[in-house]
């Protein structure tokens, strides 16, 4: 059992150190080209045995280019990595990861969001503190307004109350129900 919620800014550097003692190879897709880059020469040097399997950073709207995404998806099937860092954001990287499943059977596929950026300090992670209280959104909010408000605000917060009142009506009723999307909670 997980002791709880394990964001992939946690997995970013734990996987890798796993990946590189078992000379595997990592592939960073998505974020910023620069981070990218930088973050795959930052775990290279923290992690002997480190294999860069690749590192491809697609504009923005890549997934509604039908030709596009089928070049991305080209390259990650003759790269064959065995991990996947996926640092696009939600929900996006699901329904992606989804899509590439069945192109990469034996790749773990793991959504990190801007875990990148966090490696090579470009942007800062919430304390622990705050990460423990649940409150590290709103660190990033607080850190890129102008890029995040959107998504937190506008989309974030009716989905939260929705899910807080489900539940609450759930547990209200001792049973389990079925959230958005039909999974349970």
């Amino acid at each position: 059992p997980l002791p709880g919620r394990v964001p992939g800014s946690d997995l970013i550097r734990t996987l890798t150190e796993a990946a590189a003692r078992h000379g595997r190879r990592v592939f960073f897709f998505g974020g910023n080209p620069n981070a990218a880059k930088e973050a795959s020469a930052i775990l290279a040097k923290d992690y002997p045995g480190f294999v860069n399997a690749g590192i491809l950073c697609p504009d923005f709207g890549f997934e509604k280019d039908h030709e596009a995404l089928r070049e991305i998806e080209r390259q990650l099937v003759e790269a064959q990595p065995d991990l996947l860092f996926m640092a696009i954001g939600a929900p996006k990287s699901e329904r992606l990861l989804q899509q590439w499943l069945p192109l990469l059977p034996k790749t773990w596929i793991v959504p990190i969001g801007i875990s990148f950026s966090f490696v090579t300090g470009e942007v800062v992670r919430a304390p622990r503190w705050v990460q423990a209280i649940g409150l590290e959104w709103f660190h990033r909010l607080a850190q890129e307004p102008s890029r995040l408000w959107r998504r937190y605000l506008l989309h974030g917060l009716p989905f939260a109350v929705k899910l807080m009142f489900a539940s609450g009506a759930a547990r209200f009723r001792g049973t389990r129900q079925a959230g958005p999307g039909g999974n349970a909670f």
